[in-house]
């Protein structure tokens, strides 16, 4: 009986590292795909839609990307929209939901000559909390796209 207590207890914190691993995988993937889809997307919305019905804004950029990033909590994504023109900051990405700023901006957003970028970084939850905190702060999740505007 002693030795199972012995081998159990390691064999626990094994498993519970395990899931952690993997939760917190599937958290940068989901965070790397969301922000190369909003990058996309936000590449056909460029030039050719300033001042129309399909511009974007910027909270229209961070709800997109919060929609996509299932199972991150948007609270703690902080989030750097890129322009040839302008960089916005959203720290966290929550704080943009409702902004009305123009992104990517009219002022030089040529199709073919314009670059955006979107960059975002996560700080991971872990789940074995009772180790000394709950938060690896010296890990962080970081994932970044560029595209130029197509149209």
């Amino acid at each position: 009986m002693v030795e199972f207590t012995l081998s159990t207890i390691p064999l626990i914190f094994v498993i519970f590292s395990i899931f952690g691993m993997a939760i917190t995988m599937w958290n940068y993937h989901t965070l790397a795909e969301a922000v190369k889809t909003t990058t996309r997307e936000a590449a056909t919305h460029g030039a050719d839609c300033v001042g129309k019905s399909c511009a974007w804004t910027l909270g229209t950029a961070a709800t997109y990307l919060s929609t996509r990033a299932i199972g991150v909590p948007v609270g703690k994504v902080n989030v750097t929209f890129t322009s040839t023109a302008s960089t916005q900051t959203c720290n966290p990405l929550s704080s943009c939901t409702s902004s009305t700023t123009a992104w990517p901006t009219a002022a030089t957003n040529l199709a073919g000559s314009t670059d955006i970028t979107i960059t975002a970084t996560y700080t991971p939850v872990e789940a074995i909390s009772m180790i000394g905190g709950d938060k690896f702060s010296w890990v962080n999740l970081a994932a970044k796209s560029r595209q130029m505007v197509v149209y």
